[in-house]
């Protein structure tokens, strides 16, 4: 899996934070099952989509949720 990749289910995860009201009930400690149900991805190609995000400062984290941070 390339970066291309990351950078593609980067805009998805974002895009589907909007169309669930600015929160996914997914987090760090999601099994990987919860995870590929959601977005066909690993768990740890989900680990670094939403590390990126939230380096980008574009979403909070916890345990089992994902956030949108209001511009």
């Amino acid at each position: 899996m390339g970066y291309s990749h990351i950078l593609d289910t980067k805009d998805s995860v974002l895009e589907e934070l909007k169309e669930s009201g600015g929160v996914i009930a997914l987090g760090d400690k999601s099994t990987p099952e919860e995870i590929y149900a959601r977005f066909k991805i690993s768990k740890n190609a989900f680990k670094k989509v939403i590390g990126g995000l939230y380096k980008d400062r574009l979403i909070t984290l916890s345990d089992h949720e994902i956030k949108i941070i209001k511009s």
